[in-house]
């Protein structure tokens, strides 16, 4: 899923990820300019494309999106100590594939 930059107060970049059977529906992730990101389920394609073109995201985000889909909290990554120079996206687990001790999977960061 790559996530698309957008000009808004506070919203950083959106994503649209189409459902396996039926792409005129999906998931459409908002990543914030405070750091935060939430996972929409169930929002219609067109929907998308109506953001991207929306004129204020923030307004749109609000009237069309926020309450009308179900959604969760997208945890942020935790940095891979290994310092890798190769430009990872935020869903992508990074190559060296360490664990700590408690087994938790090291993701490079979204920057």
């Amino acid at each position: 899923m790559d996530f698309i930059p957008v000009t808004s107060s506070n919203i950083k970049a959106i994503a649209f990820e189409p459902e396996e059977n039926d792409a005129s529906i999906g998931a459409l992730s908002v990543q914030f300019k405070n750091g935060s990101a939430f996972c929409y389920y169930g929002v219609p394609a067109q929907k998308f494309d109506e953001f991207l073109d929306a004129k204020s995201k923030g307004k749109f985000f609000i009237s069309e999106i926020k309450k009308h889909y179900e959604s969760e909290k997208i945890e942020p990554k935790k940095e891979c100590p290994c310092k890798s120079d190769e430009d990872f996206d935020s869903m992508v687990i990074c190559s060296c594939e360490l664990t700590d001790r408690s087994g938790m999977e090291y993701d490079h960061l979204y920057k």
